[in-house]
């Protein structure tokens, strides 16, 4: 016969451990084995997540990964809300005061980044902020076509 007693770490006692089950939403339970006699734990087995949060986290992130490249991310909140403005000039958009006051602020927020980034450059030029500089001019470029559409817009309105 086998003597199932296991030396505490602690207390350094001969004992068999009593058990402390502890139940996880997304994963297998855990069971501790504690001393009988000063309470620590002694070890623990189990725990790990299960199969099915697995397949939940994974499937989470694909589906988040296929609509971002489906639906086409920007930073851009005002790009966003009109990405064709400059593809296709010929369809009509209903451009709001709010959408120009958000493009002359980002005009503004770009002009100050790209004249510091310039600086930057003069002072030591890397790929990395001439393609910078590069990404924010085009960024610059589609906020202008929205102001330019907002006042065309209203000049064939009146």
């Amino acid at each position: 016969m086998t003597d199932e007693r296991i030396k505490c770490p602690k207390c350094e006692k001969l004992s068999v451990p009593k058990l402390w089950i502890r139940h996880r939403a997304f994963a297998h339970d855990e069971t501790d084995h504690l001393c009988p006699y000063c309470g620590v734990v002694m070890y623990t087995n189990g725990g790990g997540p299960t199969k099915s949060s697995v397949i939940v986290i994974c499937s989470v992130v694909v589906i988040t990964i296929v609509s971002a490249l489906i639906t086409g991310v920007t930073n851009e909140p005002a790009v966003m809300s009109h990405q064709n403005v400059t593809t296709a000039p010929s369809k009509k958009y209903q451009i709001t005061h709010d959408d120009l006051l958000s493009s002359q602020r980002a005009v503004d927020r770009y002009n100050i980044e790209v004249t510091h980034l310039e600086e930057s450059i003069k002072r030591e030029s890397t790929s990395y902020l001439l393609e910078r500089v590069e990404d924010m001019r085009n960024q610059k470029e589609q906020y202008q076509a929205i102001i330019k559409l907002y006042y065309e817009e209203r000049k064939t309105g009146e």
